[in-house]
């Protein structure tokens, strides 16, 4: 059998999902829900309406790049609903998410089990139990030895907050090419730090333990990466494109969930029509020529950087 990522598709094969409100009636809907309006209204000063006036643009463009991934022979689906999605994923080989991602840290009420993540931070073998306490260290910050599970817990959520929110700044702010500028970066092994502490990796290292986050929009709430790809059958072998920020955050939890698949991630924070410029060329380049979705975004990502290098 052909490797999924090898596998010849064209743009029928090929569904979009969009997560973010297109909408007016969308848009405020997804007020409803607490961490979806904290993502949209991060300018605290602006009232409901100016939010709209300021995302309708967004929106409106992507509504025409719904149109083109369509005039390609592809297929957009906006606003769908988790329950659908087994429904609307059956036929297609290529599943993408054009959506907003947010992986809040782990909090104080998120720990289910103290005495088990306690233990298992403090004397685990995993890689993230790893890389926890080598950050502790470097950060100053002790592995005490407490006897209460309220303290305890105290302790967990802000230790592993502030390891969480460092990873994040790490994974977002220092691609491999650039250098960190200035300041006193906590930890020294910052690609391993970034790796294995953000809140997606303890969420799929610790699952017993802890509550699942909840980062990724769809349809106007903030969904779980459990909640979404426990729709998808784990057997099918077929490409995820995770056209979100931060996406190479949760690639292993989707692996995990779907491990006949193939996870196209991205790695730092995402312009979000940028990259669904880029989805409607890789559609382009599979309208053109028999190739692999692999290959198609691999060609894309050439003339970007050509592109680059040019101006």
């Amino acid at each position: 059998m052909t490797p999924i990522s090898d596998r010849v598709v064209s743009p029928k094969d090929c569904l979009l999902l969009v997560g973010l409100p297109l909408g007016r009636e969308n848009f405020f809907r997804s007020f409803d829900d607490p961490l979806t309006y904290a993502a949209l209204s991060r300018n605290q000063h602006l009232k409901d309406e100016a939010l709209w006036v300021g995302y309708s643009g967004l929106a409106d463009s992507a509504l025409k790049f719904c149109d083109k991934v369509t005039s390609f022979g592809g297929r957009a689906q906006t606003s769908p609903a988790v329950r659908d999605l087994a429904e609307l994923s059956r036929d297609y080989a290529v599943i993408a998410f054009w959506t907003h991602a947010t992986w809040p840290p782990l909090g104080a009420n998120d720990i289910r089990d103290v005495p088990g993540l306690w233990t298992t931070l403090h004397s685990g073998e995993d890689a993230v139990s790893k890389a926890f306490r080598a950050w502790c260290q470097e950060a100053g910050i002790p592995l005490n030895s407490l006897s209460e599970d309220d303290a305890k817990r105290a302790w967990l959520a802000e230790a592993v907050g502030r390891a969480n929110v460092f990873a994040h700044a790490e994974a977002a702010a220092f691609p491999p090419e650039r250098k960190p500028r200035g300041g006193n970066p906590i930890c020294r092994r910052t690609s391993e730090c970034a790796e294995n502490l953000h809140r997606p990796a303890f969420d799929r290292q610790f699952s017993e333990f802890i509550t699942e986050s909840r980062g990724i929009e769809l349809d106007g709430q903030m969904r779980s990466v459990g909640e979404v790809f426990s729709e998808f059958s784990q057997d099918q072998p077929r490409v995820f494109d995770l056209r979100m920020c931060n996406s190479s955050m949760i690639a292993g939890s989707v692996k995990q969930r779907c491990p006949a698949s193939l996870v196209v991630v991205n790695q730092w924070q995402a312009d979000p029509l940028v990259g669904l410029l880029r989805y409607v060329l890789v559609l382009q380049e599979l309208a053109r020529a028999p190739i692999s979705y692999v290959e198609a975004c691999r060609r894309v990502h050439i003339a970007g950087l050509a592109l680059r290098k040019s101006l």
